[in-house]
């Protein structure tokens, strides 16, 4: 018997799901109570999104006799159920059953992660390693921890990986902080790898699918988002991703489906405060958003998690000196969390303060956000237009994504007629929606009294399905190329699905 445990074990580790799952089900089949199969067959199946499975398995086996690892499983089912209760009840008792159980302390820090309770999840790590300090997904989820920089996440991971070859959450959670440094083309790259190990994983296409829609690649987003939900229909980030699909093609109706299907599935956790959030601002706007997440803050007054969204909300609101008092406030009681400096860094750059915001740079990461940091303080004392033009350029040369210096160049092309440039700002390896590509050249194009060519950029921008209002002033060079009388016959349609 422990030969054919040992089999199934190895095909574990190599990523051999479906053949561990078949040996340890036949171990089962022959000895039902041996308990030392059902726990790693149970937590096979969650991989593999067999939830009711899984849960039936845990408690056939906690019928034969008392499991940590299965209560463990117990809790990791009912948090795919978003049921953050009963989740940590099944984690405390899998820490009853075996208080060394990492597994079990693993579940208890997500199922308070879930609830909201920040501070007990970092609590529940750090005991865990206190009685297990090796266990794989006790590391993993304590080198994701948002007092970390994300180069220190991704370098603590990489480490993980390299040592527990075997451990697919090692491996997820390395994708996810390469993500937090703003590097979702390599991210996708390393959730991708693990689609190819276990396709059956919902929050693997999910997460597949909110990355895409962050790269602006809302065809590859469908086609996850909808993968995911085949697999699990509740699946969260499937449903988020389509909600931005769909917000982003124009297509509101579709947009506040997805927004009352997630309010529905996971309101009064983490998941409804931290991101359904995003999407009520979207859609009913700052002061019902601010109201959400201060009465989520008081019933959770631990997460600074919550600070930090209240004081982004605030901001982007032109209520900066309210959004600084918050941050501050949350900083004297965690001076070197890498979240708040960074929130501290970003409020200081947005209200012009330079030298307090680049007293703060040696604590951040340097990455892009700090590059762009630093060049709009070059910027702000550039003498000319051209020697700001070559700061961008060098910039965007070395940090290749759509952000305000790639705006500020696109911009420049179009309203003086470069097409070349416009070509080379919307080609690989920018991925930019047809829908502004269309609009720039019909701009270009109507300039050079081009009307022929003009006619068919807006024609196409018109049939595109990659309307979105984030791109509006994209959409203002459509409605000036429909100024032109031979294109006036655009202008209607054009005022109409962009709103100006």
């Amino acid at each position: 018997m422990d030969e054919r445990l040992k089999a199934a074990h190895a095909a574990d580790e190599r990523h051999e799901i479906n053949e561990a799952v078949t040996l340890y089900s036949a171990l089962i089949d022959a000895a039902p109570s041996l308990l030392a199969a059902y726990g790693p067959l149970a937590r096979l199946l969650l991989e593999k999104s067999e939830f009711e499975a899984a849960e039936d398995l845990a408690q056939t086996g906690l019928n034969h006799g008392d499991d940590s690892e299965l209560w463990a499983v117990r809790s990791q089912v009912a948090q795919a159920r978003y049921q953050a209760v009963d989740a940590i009840r099944f984690a405390q008792a899998a820490i009853e059953a075996d208080i060394g159980c990492g597994y079990g302390w693993f579940a208890l820090s997500t199922a308070f992660g879930l609830a909201g309770e920040e501070a007990k999840a970092i609590e529940a790590i750090d005991d865990g390693l206190n009685l297990s300090p090796d266990h794989p997904d006790l590391l993993a989820e304590a080198a994701m921890d948002p007092r970390f920089s994300p180069s220190e996440q991704v370098r603590r991971l990489s480490q993980l990986v390299e040592r527990f070859p075997a451990r697919r959450a090692c491996a997820v959670n390395l994708a996810l902080a390469i993500a937090n440094t703003g590097d979702y083309g390599a991210a996708r790259a390393k959730i991708q790898d693990q689609i190819d190990i276990n396709g059956n994983g919902h929050t693997l296409h999910g997460v597949a699918a909110m990355y895409a829609v962050f790269s602006s690649d809302l065809v590859a987003a469908e086609q996850a988002a909808e993968e995911a939900l085949a697999i699990y229909p509740s699946s969260f980030y499937a449903r988020f991703a389509l909600f931005h699909v769909a917000h982003q093609r124009g297509d509101q109706t579709e947009a506040r489906e997805q927004l009352d299907g997630l309010h529905g599935l996971v309101a009064g956790t983490s998941l409804h405060a931290n991101f359904v959030s995003q999407l009520v601002e979207i859609t009913e706007g700052p002061q019902v958003t601010y109201e959400l997440l201060a009465e989520y803050a008081e019933q959770w007054p631990d997460s600074l998690g919550l600070q930090i969204a209240l004081a982004d909300l605030m901001a982007r609101h032109g209520h900066q000196g309210d959004a600084m008092s918050l941050i501050v406030a949350a900083r004297e009681a965690w001076p070197g969390r890498y979240d708040l400096i960074k929130c501290e860094c970003r409020l200081h750059m947005e209200q012009g303060d330079f030298a307090s915001a680049a007293a703060l740079f040696p604590h951040l990461d340097d990455d892009a956000e700090l590059a762009l940091y630093r060049l709009q303080i070059q910027a702000a004392s550039a003498a000319s237009e051209s020697e700001i033009q070559a700061l961008y350029t060098a910039h965007l040369a070395k940090y290749p994504t759509l952000d305000f210096v790639w705006g500020q160049l696109f911009r420049y092309a179009v309203e003086h007629g470069d097409l070349d440039e416009v070509d080379r700002l919307t080609s690989k390896p920018f991925t930019v929606p047809l829908a502004v590509v269309c609009a720039a050249r019909a701009y270009i194009f109507s300039l050079s009294e081009m009307y022929a060519e003009a006619d068919r950029a807006l024609s196409t921008l018109l049939s595109s399905p990659d309307f979105t209002e984030h791109w509006i002033w994209a959409w203002e060079f459509a409605l000036e190329a429909s100024l032109a009388p031979p294109l006036a016959h655009y202008n209607s349609e054009i005022r109409e699905r962009s709103g100006l």
